[in-house]
């Protein structure tokens, strides 16, 4: 009975969070490729402006590199421009022609602001990055309503 009885808190308990890895990034690396503009985002859920979160169970990811910013993001909500094709669907760009402002909050967070000069459709990317390799991201666009993705730095 004290066999089931573990055995069955040990499912309802630990086995939830045998899935998820530990970051192996310590926050002095972090701080290293956020002021050298060299870090990917990975999405695991999205927050559109109306309606439920949603687990992302695909890669969703932005690389950001000093001279280019390159995402392959879901989009979910209103657009008031539609695209043409299924390849325009959903937030991908490859810009080189961006601002990079960088904030160290001190404490255990990181802000990263990217505005776009060469995206019609997205103004800007502001990344909420937390010591522990945690990260947000919020998107806003021109025609778009608003989005955010929850995910890690890498």
């Amino acid at each position: 009975m004290k066999n089931l009885l573990f055995l069955s808190i040990f499912c309802l308990f630990i086995l939830p969070f045998a899935g998820l890895k530990a970051q192996n990034t310590s926050s002095t690396e972090l701080a290293k490729k956020i002021e050298k503009h060299e870090f990917s985002f990975v999405a695991t859920s999205m927050k559109p402006l109306k309606g439920p979160s949603r687990n992302l169970n695909s890669l969703y990811d932005v690389v950001v590199k000093k001279d280019t910013v390159i995402s392959y993001l879901p989009f979910i909500g209103v657009s008031r421009l539609a695209p043409m094709s299924n390849e325009e669907a959903g937030i991908k760009i490859n810009s080189q022609k961006f601002e990079y402002l960088v904030t160290d909050n001190k404490g255990d967070n990181w802000t990263v602001q990217i505005k776009f000069n060469d995206q019609p459709e997205i103004r800007e990317f502001y990344f909420t990055i937390f010591d522990n390799g945690t990260a947000n991201l919020d998107v806003k666009g021109t025609y778009r309503d608003p989005i955010s993705f929850r995910g890690f730095v890498k």
